[in-house]
């Protein structure tokens, strides 16, 4: 398959507006972070540096509920739910070949979050930032 035929493809295109979407979403919603681990914070900072929204961490350890990470509150999912299940996008920040994506997937949207997005997205659409040496080879 060729450079062309891939850029051409039906799914490239696809690919390139979800991007879009996803970038246009964190510059005009609120962003609730599922993961606070070191991914997690990563994300964070880049993101409360790029001045956007963010209103909450969430995690499944009960122990990290009721603090907060550079002044952002941390939630258990289903208070994260409850606040902003319908009105912010959440970004799993968990990446760990134990723990897959789409299991903390399902689990938000058996809660009723509605608009969820992988980190890899976000790196995908800032990749000058969080990609640097996919950065230097383009």
């Amino acid at each position: 398959m060729s450079i062309d035929d891939i850029l051409n493809d039906g799914r490239y295109a696809i690919a390139e507006q979800y991007l879009f979407n996803i970038k246009k979403d964190i510059s005009s919603k609120p962003i609730v972070i599922f993961g606070c681990g070191n991914l997690g914070k990563k994300i964070g900072n880049f993101l409360l540096s790029k001045d956007t929204n963010l209103v909450a961490y969430s995690d499944n350890n009960e122990s990290k509920w009721g603090s907060n990470l550079n002044g952002v509150p941390i939630l258990s999912p289903a208070k994260a739910e409850e606040l902003y299940g319908t009105v912010a996008i959440f970004i799993i920040c968990i990446w760990s070949p134990e723990r897959s994506y789409a299991q903390f997937k399902k689990q938000l949207s058996d809660l009723g979050i509605i608009n969820i997005a992988h980190v890899a997205a976000i790196m995908l659409s800032f990749p000058g930032e969080l990609l640097p040496y996919y950065s230097k080879i383009r």
